[in-house]
């Protein structure tokens, strides 16, 4: 691996990791939502069926909230991942990552592409919707 490719790869996991810093609450509270979804689940063990029936309810509810919790904390780490990115990467260093995405290139076709999409446009890209070119425009 060449020195620059490298470097650009640090770069882009530094980024990421400020925009996970940025989502952290986000992140912290879809974990704390699991937590109680286990926490009624483990309390379901000791009472009637009726009652326990009740609390594996809350439970999957929570669960629910937890994964929608999951769903905005990546939305907002992607979008700010992609706003560090326009910020903090030279336009020759946007280039690059496009170059390497575009030629395919498993080291950056797999995470750091991953972290500047948010869900929809993940899904999209993963339908053939969204093509590389109309990546670099998001």
């Amino acid at each position: 691996m060449t020195d620059e490719k490298q470097k650009l790869l640090y770069k882009l996991n530094d980024i990421n990791e400020d925009a996970h810093g940025y989502a952290y609450e986000t992140w912290v509270a879809a974990d704390k939502l699991e937590e109680e979804a286990d926490k009624l689940e483990e309390d379901s063990k000791n009472l009637t069926k009726e009652e326990a029936i009740k609390k594996i309810n809350e439970a999957d509810k929570k669960r629910d909230k937890a994964e929608d919790k999951r769903v905005e904390a990546s939305n907002e780490q992607a979008n700010d991942f992609k706003d560090l990115f326009r910020s903090q990467l030279s336009d020759e260093e946007k280039k690059t990552f496009w170059q390497y995405v575009k030629a395919g290139d498993k080291m950056f076709n797999d995470e750091p592409l991953s972290w500047y999409l948010n869900t929809t446009e993940r899904e999209q890209y993963d339908l053939g919707k969204l093509k590389i070119e109309d990546l670099e425009k998001l």
